[in-house]
């Protein structure tokens, strides 16, 4: 610099080339990121600082025209019309060099590059940030003897500019604008990186939940085998000590609710996530580019779309495969106690140990199947987190940020004129040979008998086992996720507003009504997971809850349930969220006691817990005659109906979270016009009910390979009528109580059980209509459960419409 530039600099800001060859704050590999870009934005409002004294003082020389000499007016002039550009680019790549190593802590934190290429940026920064300084401590003399040099010198630029307004004040507001940017970048890399920090215990734990199944399923093989050697390698042992070791393996085995752990370390994370927040992504013509990000609600819409579907299968597959082992190993023993029962054991007879252990060899053989299966899924939910779930794609410019994939048939469906044309034209000859094949089934259906016929009807309803990845997402009931979650906005918007209410003090208690699989259950978990995030208490008998920290193990008695809840709930309002209110019966505690209980504790404690309890439409009618439950409720929503757009995007969401391409039963490629009418098809079979829709929707599609399904639906025959008077009272029960056993029906009945009922009762498990579980409850048969309803209205025996 000249000397009179030395001079004024060091009257007015003998820090500022000491700021400027700083540079870049020494970045130590082991330390916090956070800390090092915090020390570089407080260093950007050093060189601010330093820049805005340099220009004021030039600023003010050149207004107030108080410069001493022509040569400090001349660098006043300079410092204010030309110096501050090159200033204000220092500042935007001391801001965009922040920017990228921002960014770069966060693709090494998320493991998407190497500390090594975080390093090389760095070096690279300091050296190109040296070099800027470099440049703009010069950039002042060199401005003047540029111009000096030109044809009439300063004085000829000084002639022309002077009329101009001077740009320093519109500069230094720049200034201080990237100033500012600087410490955006600093809070946007702490939630970036309290993000990826929750990503990664998602991912963990989602690892760890798919782990765990697979080690259950090795350990059930283990047990398996175990039993099978104990019996065959141990002759000494007879049929009654087998069957009592049997059944002491058999109460050992326990599901862990993986899933449930699982869902509790997501929900936590995922409610942690931030909302509506702008990302900077990128810099580009010194600007800062951002993208807007709802990272909850986006990273809660991919994980019910792309993963929760795997996980629930995977869980689905654990418990069917845990099932299958307690339902060997009881097997076996029930053959056991026959044998002894019959003498074995003091008469000394021989049996056939091979023979015995055949159940569990049959469940050895399947659990091959079962880990491929299981294993196969693993490698999906392993390769959609690998490819997808991680912060780094908001760094992909073309892509949005853990987009959900449309269906990939439906949305590349097209309406095809020749094919419509082509199938108009084979309309009339199937005409002819559709009325012969009518005119041959009335001939066969008038030869069935009643049980032949309930047969087929419940044969129609069944799903192709070779189709479970398919068939999951539309079985699995309750809760998966709000990406699924289709209509009800009018149901919503009523429950929206009393919730709000009670908020407001009022009562808070809604009864949610309807047919059996209309969404009872999954409009619970709904309001309890978007209204009620971590203060929802799930109310079921021979369960456990958790208030406070408190635990509980619940029976039959709601009673009991609802002190202990009023006891540890006194300064925090939750949701009591009670389903199939009709389970909540034994044969020491009537459900009649139950529901007096819950009045009493809705009309005491309704303004500071929110009661939300579902029931069937059978037993509402039976506690409105009996108890006027209704009257105890803010409101009622019924839920057995759902329009058929509704059920149409129900059923395109769930086929387009499976990635398959749908074909008709002639193996084409599906379009919109064709996929209307099969939907409304399925929604006329199903009587608007969401749950039967779905279920008919599975019924009627089969797999044609990996990629592919067809749809085809199916003749769904009628249930015949096959009520008598005591088959019509006992089922009657059994819809009431939704599932009940024999113990009960004999408490019920009384003496007429096994005089008259107990031989119904058989009937009715062996055609079909009723099933037992695995825990040994007696059910309606689920996809039978709304026709037997019917039915029993049509002949006066409940109420089943609303």
């Amino acid at each position: 610099m000249t000397e009179i530039s030395q001079e004024n600099r060091k009257d007015i800001a003998p820090q500022l080339d000491e700021v400027l060859q700083n540079g870049i704050p020494e970045w130590q590999i082991d330390a916090a990121d956070a800390a090092f870009l915090e020390q570089m934005a407080r260093q950007g409002h050093q060189i601010v600082e330093a820049f805005v004294r340099f220009g004021n003082h030039y600023y003010e020389l050149w207004e107030q025209k108080k410069a001493p000499s022509i040569t400090a007016r001349q660098q006043a002039f300079f410092a204010t019309y030309f110096w501050p550009e090159g200033a204000k680019g220092f500042l935007i790549l001391w801001r965009d060099v922040l920017f990228e190593l921002q960014k770069a802590f966060i693709l090494h934190q998320v493991r998407a590059i190497p500390k090594e290429e975080v390093i090389e940026l760095y070096e690279a920064s300091q050296d190109t940030v040296r070099q800027a300084a470099s440049e703009l401590s010069g950039l002042l003399d060199k401005r003047l003897q540029d111009a000096r040099k030109q044809k009439g010198g300063v004085e000829k630029i000084l002639r022309e500019l002077k009329l101009q307004q001077n740009p320093w004040p519109v500069y230094r507001d720049q200034l201080q604008e990237i100033l500012s940017q600087l410490d955006q970048l600093v809070d946007s890399f702490r939630e970036l990186s309290e993000t990826a920090e929750a990503f990664q215990v998602i991912r963990e734990a989602l690892f760890e939940t798919v782990a765990a199944c697979q080690e259950e399923l090795v350990q059930h093989r283990k047990i398996a085998q175990q039993a099978i050697d104990s019996i065959l390698h141990n002759g000494e042992v007879k049929p009654g000590k087998i069957a009592n070791q049997l059944e002491e393996k058999e109460a050992d085995i326990q599901l862990a609710n993986h899933l449930s752990e699982f869902s509790a370390i997501a929900e936590k994370k995922l409610a942690s996530l931030q909302e509506k927040i702008q990302v900077p992504v990128d810099t580009e013509g010194g600007l800062i580019l951002y993208k807007e990000i709802n990272f909850q609600r986006s990273t809660r819409q991919w994980m019910d779309s792309e993963v929760l579907p795997l996980l629930y299968e995977i869980w689905e597959i654990t418990e069917l495969n845990t099932n299958g082992l307690k339902m060997s190993l009881l097997n076996i023993r029930n053959r056991a106690l026959l044998l002894a029962s019959d003498g074995a054991e003091s008469k000394n007879i021989e049996f056939d140990r091979k023979d015995l252990v055949y159940p569990m060899q049959s469940f050895i053989r399947k659990s091959d199947a079962t880990e491929q299966d299981m294993l196969r899924l693993k490698e999906m939910v392993q390769a959609r987190m690998k490819d997808s779930f991680s912060l780094s794609r908001i760094y992909h410019h073309s892509d949005s940020f853990l987009p959900v994939p449309l269906q990939s048939t439906i949305n590349k469906l097209r309406v095809n004129q020749n094919a419509l044309v082509s199938r108009l034209q084979e309309w009339t000859v199937n005409q002819s040979k559709a009325f012969s094949r009518f005119r041959k089934t009335v001939e066969i259906e008038e030869s069935l008998s009643v049980s032949e016929k309930v047969v087929r009807y419940l044969q129609s309803r069944n799903w192709e086992t070779t189709n479970t990845h398919y068939n999951s997402l539309f079985l699995t009931k309750g809760y998966i996720g709000e990406s699924f979650w289709v209509g009800r906005q009018d149901e919503l918007n009523h429950l929206e507003r009393l919730i709000q209410d009670w908020r407001n003090g009022y009562r808070g208690a809604v009864a949610l009504t309807g047919q059996r699989l209309s969404g009872k259950s999954l409009m619970g978990e709904l309001v309890s997971n978007r209204y009620f995030p971590q203060r929802t208490i799930r109310l079921a008998p021979q369960s456990s809850i958790t208030v406070q920290g408190r635990r509980m193990s619940t029976t039959y008695d709601l009673e009991e349930a609802l002190s202990f809840i009023r006891k540890h709930t006194l300064n925090t309002p939750y949701l009591i969220w009670i389903d199939d209110l009709e389970l909540w019966r034994d044969h020491n505690i009537s459900l009649g006691k139950n529901v007096s209980a819950l009045r009493r504790y809705i009309d005491d404690y309704g303004n500071h817990l929110f009661f939300l309890v579902a029931m069937g439409n059978s037993l509402r009618h039976q506690l409105e005659r009996f108890f006027d439950i209704m009257k105890v409720f803010q409101a009622e929503i019924n839920l057995d109906r759902m329009p058929l757009q509704d059920v149409r995007d129900a059923i395109m969401i769930r086929h387009g979270a499976t990635h398959k391409e749908l074909l008709d039963s002639k193996e084409r490629e599906v379009h919109p016009q064709q996929f209307q009418q099969m939907t409304a098809k399925v929604h006329k079979a199903a009587n608007g009910n969401i749950g039967e829709a779905l279920n008919i929707w599975a019924f009627s599609t089969h797999a044609i390979d990996e990629d592919r399904v067809m749809h085809h639906l199916k003749n769904l025959y009628e249930l015949p009528d096959v009520i008598s008077q005591e088959s019509a009272l006992l089922l009657s029960s059994v819809v009431l109580a939704k599932k009940t056993n024999e113990y009960r029906l004999r408490k019920l009945f009384g003496p007429a059980f096994s005089d008259k009922y107990r031989g119904v009762l058989q009937r009715l498990i062996s055609i079909g209509l009723l099933r037992r579980a695995a825990d040994g409850w007696l059910e309606i048969t689920e996809s039978a459960a709304n026709d037997l309803g019917r039915i029993l209205e049509k002949k006066n025996y409940l109420k089943f419409h609303r």
